[in-house]
């Protein structure tokens, strides 16, 4: 399970004071991480700083919605497509905006894995 945002604010709001950062990435899978980082960024606002002295910062994310499947079938969840069988399937369609629509959710993908594998 995530730490909640809040376990990592203190640390984030000086750096971010310090390098002059308005923007964060979120690399995160928790729904719950990013509701937390939309209320910090509400909480700036009206507060007009991280904290009141401290920067006012956007949280950026990749995933923002993230369905998990257990393999039970159970609730009513479908399993999810195989992303081989998906991107054949788009590219055999020859359907561009399909396949821009893969290699944006392929390149996002990445990006957020990287990141991740940086912490």
């Amino acid at each position: 399970a995530c730490e909640p945002l809040s376990a990592y604010l203190s640390a984030i709001l000086p750096w971010a004071a310090a390098a002059g950062a308005s923007t964060v990435f979120l690399a995160t899978d928790s729904a719950a991480v990013v509701a937390d980082a939309r209320a910090a960024e509400r909480d700036m606002a009206e507060r007009g700083g991280g904290g009141g002295s401290g920067p006012r910062l956007r949280f950026l994310t990749v995933m923002t919605n993230v369905t998990r499947h257990d393999g039970s079938g159970g609730g009513g969840k479908e399993a999810p497509e195989i992303l081989d069988t998906l991107l054949k399937r788009r590219f055999a369609s020859g359907d561009a905006a399909a396949i821009a629509r893969s290699h944006d959710g392929v390149l996002a993908g990445l990006v957020e894995t990287l990141l991740l594998a940086r912490c």
